[in-house]
């Protein structure tokens, strides 16, 4: 039977293989452990880190309020998160494009959280990968049973810790520290969620685990068409097959079971294990290294491609457009939104009497919409600068209650300019600046300045 008609986890009868990868230190591991390192304090942490008082990322879906950088976006601001999605999808185009599936042996959460937590507990309490074998294998016997127990609950702490940070990115870890300390009674709905996800990251990370990049993961098969023979991966190089000893060691520690003497297989995920376990072989043998080796197909074939290729660029470029677009977009989001628009009524008014400043007053009639993209309410209010007031020129507002709006609420005032007509140009217009406070603080607050064109008789 060809190595292409079943996958390694699986018998002729359809039934599981378990995977026992054997633990292997080299150059590649090493650097893999500073990655992950990385990565987990980046998803441990990440719920933990704020801007201006408000988180670096969270979705609450429950409140359709998504923070990125310390800013909020609501649902009205989705078009123009296209940039964060653009960014994520070519990045990964372009990292397809030069190093294959690095991205899920390297950075995957799947990967990264089974290989330094669960494959390590389970070394820790198992023993080396032919011990975890034999123990799977062997009789129920006392010491196995005390030893999966042991195995489990550490399982389940660290699937404890796991899903907690990961439902603060839904959250919050101000309303996750709530909800812990108190009682479940109390939030039934939150703890279920919790149990489930307890359930099903134990279940993925302790027992599915390279079943899950096989079966259920679409990423490595939207890979499969962004590599061609100029892509970077995990090679074997059959030139220098008198090189191998057939040792296996390549084999014993691929967390997925393939033999990448067979070739690029799409079971492959991109660890560099086979790399570091061959180096180590061929140092003990005199041989140079490279029999696996980072290598695309017309490499391996003496025949390299350009050092950049086409599609690499165009990667490259569009990821470039996508990041600035991004933070274009987020220097200039706006957390306070002011929209006026004049009255569909007359254009202007003349009201009888004066104040002093000239023969007859003007009225101009507006409409502001005022719509709060702030992560927490605010208290608004509309104001002239003083040099206007002195001159005569009054706000008058319809509704005269104080203004509060909700994150995420819009409201829109009528209001009323009136000034003095000697202020109009010879042209019967005057352009002047509208204050909207935002107040959202003891001592703190945000002012935007609108331009209103105020019209009169010539």
């Amino acid at each position: 039977m060809d190595y292409r008609d079943q996958i390694k986890t699986t018998d002729v009868s359809g039934n599981r293989v378990k995977i026992f990868p054997a633990y292997v230190l080299g150059r590649y591991q090493r650097a893999r452990m500073v990655v992950q390192v990385v990565l987990i304090v980046l998803f441990l942490g990440l719920p933990w880190l704020k801007v201006n008082g408000y988180p670096v990322l969270m979705l609450d879906i429950a409140h359709r309020r998504f923070f990125l950088g310390g800013q909020l976006f609501l649902p009205q601001d989705v078009p123009g998160l296209f940039w964060v999605f653009a960014s994520f999808a070519l990045t990964a185009a372009l990292a397809s494009s030069l190093f294959g599936k690095a991205w899920c042996g390297w950075g995957c959460p799947q990967t990264v959280f089974t290989d330094f937590f669960f494959r390590r507990i389970e070394r820790w309490i198992d023993g080396d990968w032919i011990a975890q074998k034999r123990w799977s294998e062997g009789p129920w016997t006392f010491d196995r049973i005390l030893r999966h127990f042991a195995k489990w609950g550490i399982f389940a702490m660290a699937a404890l810790v796991v899903s907690h940070s990961f439902l603060a990115y839904f959250v919050g870890v101000d309303q996750l520290g709530e909800w812990m300390t108190r009682s479940p009674i109390e939030h039934p709905t939150a703890f279920i969620w919790m149990l489930a996800l307890v359930g099903l990251f134990l279940f993925d990370l302790g027992w599915f685990r390279e079943q899950f990049c096989l079966i259920a993961c679409p990423y490595g098969r939207f890979q499969s068409i962004m590599i061609d023979k100029q892509t970077k991966a995990v090679s074997y190089d059959r030139s220098r097959s008198n090189d191998c000893v057939a040792c296996r060691k390549c084999v014993n520690v691929c967390p997925t079971g393939i033999d990448i003497r067979d070739g690029l297989q799409m079971e492959c995920i991109g660890c560099t294990a086979c790399i570091d376990a061959c180096d180590s072989v061929m140092d003990k043998l005199g041989r140079a290294r490279g029999l696996v080796r980072y290598e695309s197909e017309l490499g391996l074939a003496g025949k390299p491609g350009p050092r950049v290729p086409t599609r690499t660029k165009i990667y490259g470029a569009l990821l470039i457009v996508a990041l600035t677009g991004l933070s274009i977009r987020m220097a200039t989001h706006e957390i306070f939104q002011v929209d006026v628009l004049r009255a569909t009524d007359s254009p202007y008014q003349i009201v009888d009497g004066g104040s002093g400043l000239g023969t007859r007053r003007i009225s101009n009639h507006f409409w502001a919409k005022l719509y709060n993209l702030s992560p927490s309410d605010v208290t608004v209010a509309l104001q002239f600068p003083e040099e206007l007031k002195a001159q005569g020129i009054e706000l008058i507002e319809q509704d005269r209650s104080a203004l509060r709006l909700k994150t995420g609420e819009s409201v829109t005032r009528s209001f009323f300019v009136i000034f003095p007509d000697k202020l109009l140009g010879s042209r019967g217009n005057l352009t002047m600046d509208l204050w909207t406070i935002w107040e959202f603080g003891a001592s703190k607050n945000e002012r935007k300045t609108v331009s209103l064109k105020l019209l009169g008789p010539i």
